[in-house]
This record gives structure tokens, C-alpha cells and sequence, in this order.
């Protein structure tokens, strides 16, 4: 077996000497002959060696006990030792996890903290071939896509430097003779033949299987995990580069997207662009993600209808309004409606823009104010004062050159307003009720000027947050 361990170890590159490494010891067979393979490694290499243990507190007196062992084992070969315990089904209760993905939580966190206690460059886990397979099938049953070809990675940057797992290459029973050879100890834990777990199932039921068909099949995987991980990390970078120019707008809970220039990608890019962007959003959920989600998501925003919505795991909620797809977590947020008095020289801060009211220079050309963005008109032609305001509902505006009105909700329609900015948008009425302006959308028609000598008003609506 050590052989083995140290071709592959070579072959990956995943020890140098005078370096630390912290060692994730449960007690177990696969830990425990983990640490006797560094342990026996230190002096040759000069290797600063340190023990984690993490009692997640599910069976009691019996996981306490498994701590007290590695302490144990740990100071007759003058190892280091930190230890945590954590209460871990207090936690699923607070979190909702699942038991596998609480404890993987809380265990993950622990190794982080005591590798920046040490420095470490390292931190190795007993992660084996079969490990591999079985993570590698459940992936692909779940529908995880091609991203479950890679599997259990080799290395992987974490925390003050990386997580390597020396074993891959092996199979459980190997470790399980090595540690018969050397006399080593160690604890097994009842939960691993419990059929409750997916993992034990496959490990049980499949795994013989699959062995008995081809023994160094564990190899195999391997290998397609590594040629899967490099095909995978080349997509990655490209896919990165592309979302640049996709995303919108970013942040921890959320997350926009401009659909047309998404349905510019290719196909691999599109799926892997939304994993991307789920598993941003998930963060340590991401296990969750399906390959169902993607295609929902793709389906979504191929559409020809120009509004949808998904409901996800965990409360995540992709909307789509025309050119712009919303990922979030977050609630609907309270509309902001608003209504200002109109004073002039006045420059009011809108949701989506600025808008204000300015005299205009007598001498001045109204061909300078043409434009969406502008409405000129006579003091007479109102009935002042002026407000700005959101919509009302059955708001309705006679639009220039018209002889009938049109509802504001048609026009939001027909300008692919995002629903999210129908409620926000200003609507600028005169002291009658009547709609005089849309920004960027509609001008009103209104009567001719009693006084043409009169100063004219320049409405100006600056959009500097949203496209329209």
C-alpha cells in the first residue's frame, strides 16, 4: 500500500519537506492509517505534523470516547492535538441542514480555524477509491452533470493553503490490512452501515458490484475524475470570462443576468454558467444543485414568453421580466412609493434616476431638447404646481398625437419595463390629476400655449440605473 500512496503522492505532488500539515483524524481506519502514513514521513521529510478531531456529538458518551482515543494515540507519538466539540444536532435544528452537510459544515470550519492557528500549508484528508466512486455515482443518479465526473479532487485551495487527500488511489480494504499489518487501532463508527445514509446504500449495494466485475475499478474512476477535472477546469475559465459581460448586478443573496447576451453562449457555457451562479448562491448547499435546476433555468430564458418564475430549493427564486433574469433569496421588498412637489432649480433623487424642473434661457433652441429624456412646455399649459410620483392604479395618459388615452400599465408593457421597476417608475402629473410626462416613454398632449412669450420649463429625467 505505501508504495502505492507514494507514487501517487509524486504523481500529484502533493508533498514537499519542511512543510505543516494538518491531519482530519475521526478514529476511523481510513484517519488512522493516514496518520501513521505521515507519521512515518516525518523525520525523512522534516514534516510539522497536527491532529484534528471534531466530536459532532451524535452518539455521546460513545463519539467522546473516539476523541479521547486519538488525544491518545496522538500524544505516545508526540503529535499535536486539537479537538472540538461541536453540537452538531443542535445545529441542524437551527439550520435545517441535513446531518451529512451540518457536520461536513462545522468539521470544514474547525480544520480552517486550526490551520491559520499553525500557518499550515496542508491540510490531508483519508478520502480513498472507493470514496471516489461512490461520490462520483450519486453525483450522476442525482443529476448533477458532467461537473460529478470530477469527483473528489486531489487538491484543492483551503484556507492558509490546500486540501490534499493521499489515498484516492487506494481501496478501503487496502487500508484495512495496512492497518491489521501494523497493529494500528482504531474506532468504527455504526452510522457507516447504516442504510439510512445514500452513501452507505451505494456502499453496501454497489460498490461489491462494481468490484466484483473489475477489481482496480476504483483506478478507473480516478482517472476519469482527473481527465473530467481537467476538461472541467479549462470550461470554467472560459465560462468565467463570458459571465462578466452576462452578469448584471451581484450580491450575496442575488444575482441578474442579462438574458439576450446569456443566449449568446453555447451550450456547455449556458449550463455551466447557471451552476455557477447557483452554486454562488448556495454556497455550502450547493449539493443541491441538480441538473434538473439548470435545465429549468435554460428553458426559463430560451423561452419566447418575455416574464416567468422558479421557486428552488431553500427559498431561491428565479424571475424572469424581459432582458433581465433575478436569482434571490430575499423576500419581495416593500415598494418604495413616493410623491415630491416639483420646485424649480429642484434636482430630485428617484429609485431609478434623477428628475428635474429648470427655466429655460429665453434664446435657447428647443431642437437641444428633443428627446426622451426631456419634455419642454409653457407654464400655461399645466396646472401647477407639478409632482412627481409612482403609479396609481387605472392610471391612464393621453399620449401625443392621440386622441384617446392608454392605460400606464400597457405602456410599461410595451417599453419591457422589468416588473420590479413598474412600481418605481416616476410618473409626473399636473395639481388636476393629469399625467403630463413618462419619463423616457410618453409625452402628453397638451394645449397650446396661452402666452408663447412666457419662460418655457424643461422637465429633465436622468436614467443612470436602469436600461430602458
Amino acid at each position: 500500500m505505501l508504495e502505492a500512496v507514494d507514487a501517487f503522492v509524486k504523481r500529484h505532488q502533493l508533498l514537499c519537506e519542511k512543510t505543516t500539515i494538518v491531519i482530519g483524524v475521526s478514529g476511523g481506519p481510513d484517519s488512522m492509517a493516514l496518520l501513521d502514513y505521515f507519521i512515518q514521513k516525518k523525520s525523512s521529510m522534516g514534516l510539522m505534523l497536527i491532529a484534528a478531531h471534531v466530536d459532532h456529538m451524535f452518539r455521546g458518551d460513545e463519539s467522546a470516547e473516539d476523541a479521547t482515543f486519538v488525544q491518545t494515540y496522538c500524544i505516545s507519538h508526540d503529535i499535536p492535538f486539537e479537538s472540538a466539540q461541536i453540537n452538531v444536532p443542535l445545529y441542524i435544528k437551527e439550520t435545517g441542514e441535513s446531518p451529512q452537510q451540518a457536520a461536513r459544515n462545522v468539521r470544514y470550519k474547525f480544520f480552517e480555524s486550526v490551520m491559520k492557528q499553525y500557518g499550515a500549508n496542508s491540510l490531508a484528508l483519508a478520502h480513498h477509491g472507493d470514496d471516489q466512486i461512490e461520490t462520483m455515482l450519486m453525483g450522476i443518479v442525482r443529476g448533477a452533470g458532467r461537473s460529478s465526473l470530477t469527483g473528489i479532487p486531489v487538491r484543492r485551495s483551503f484556507s492558509t493553503g490546500s486540501i490534499i487527500r493521499p489515498f484516492l488511489g487506494i481501496t478501503k480494504e487496502e487500508i484495512v490490512h495496512y492497518c491489521k499489518d501494523r497493529g494500528i487501532e482504531y474506532k468504527v463508527d455504526p452510522s457507516n452501515s447504516s442504510h439510512r445514509y445514500t452513501r452507505n446504500r451505494y456502499r453496501t449495494q454497489v460498490l461489491p458490484f462494481l468490484k466484483k466485475e473489475e477489481e482496480d475499478v476504483h483506478l478507473k474512476f480516478q482517472r476519469l475524475s482527473e481527465r473530467s477535472t481537467e476538461d472541467e477546469e479549462l470550461l470554467q475559465s472560459i465560462c468565467k470570462q463570458k459571465m462578466e459581460d452576462v452578469i448584471l448586478q451581484k450580491c450575496d443573496k442575488r444575482m441578474t443576468l442579462s438574458v439576450g447576451r446569456f443566449l449568446e453562449l453555447a451550450n456547455p457555457l449556458q449550463r455551466r454558467g447557471i451552476h455557477l451562479i447557483l452554486n454562488y448562491l448556495y454556497r455550502s448547499d450547493s449539493s443541491i444543485i441538480s441538473s434538473t435546476h439548470i435545465e429549468d433555468c435554460r428553458h426559463l430564458l430560451q423561452s419566447q414568453r418575455p416574464s416567468g418564475l422558479l421557486s428552488f430549493p431553500k427559498g431561491l427564486t428565479v424571475k424572469r421580466n424581459y432582458d433581465e433574469c433575478l436569482f434571490s433569496f430575499e423576500n419581495k421588498e416593500r415598494i418604495n412609493r413616493y410623491t415630491h412637489r416639483l420646485e424649480i432649480g429642484e434636482v430630485y433623487d428617484l429609485p431609478v434616476g434623477n428628475l428635474s424642473l429648470m427655466n429655460v434661457q429665453q434664446n435657447a433652441s428647443e431642437q437641444m431638447y428633443l428627446g426622451r429624456e426631456h419634455f419642454l412646455l409653457h407654464p400655461s399649459q399645466v396646472h401647477w404646481p407639478l409632482v412627481v410620483r409612482t403609479r396609481k392604479k387605472g392610471d391612464r395618459i393621453q399620449p401625443k398625437g392621440m386622441q384617446g388615452t392608454q392605460k400606464v400599465k400597457d405602456i410599461f408593457i410595451d417599453a419591457k419595463l422589468n416588473r420590479e421597476l413598474r412600481d418605481i417608475w416616476p410618473i409626473v402629473v399636473d395639481s388636476s390629476g393629469t399625467i403630463v410626462w413618462i419619463p423616457l416613454m410618453k409625452h402628453a398632449e397638451l394645449p397650446n400655449a396661452e402666452n408663447r412669450d412666457q419662460t418655457k420649463m424643461i422637465l429633465h429625467f436622468e436614467n443612470y440605473r436602469h436600461q430602458v
